[in-house]
């Protein structure tokens, strides 16, 4: 096991897949989040927010905001100005 410091400059070591989320493409959603379960909300029809059950709870994502899948269990969900800064395409 790494000993890590208490702060410092975190510097990512690969690459890590994602996805666009543009509120159509849902299904896309489903299978890049498999095996957790997707559901559309309620007011989806309005405003195209998607659930997602992750192991460490629910999520939310709506049109515009970006999955990173980090592990099979951890996924960010950012802003495209968040997800900009920190990544590039490769």
């Amino acid at each position: 096991m790494t000993t890590r410091k208490e702060e410092g400059i975190a510097i990512t070591m690969k690459g890590f897949p994602y996805l666009v989320f543009d509120g159509k493409n849902f299904e896309k959603v489903v299978a890049f989040c498999s095996p957790h379960k997707v559901r559309k909300t309620k007011k989806f029809n309005t405003t195209k927010k998607v659930a997602i059950d992750f192991p460490t709870g629910n999520r939310s994502i709506q049109p515009n905001e970006i999955l990173v899948k980090v592990t099979e269990g951890e996924y960010l969900i950012l802003s495209r100005t968040v997800f900009d800064f920190l990544f590039f395409d490769a």
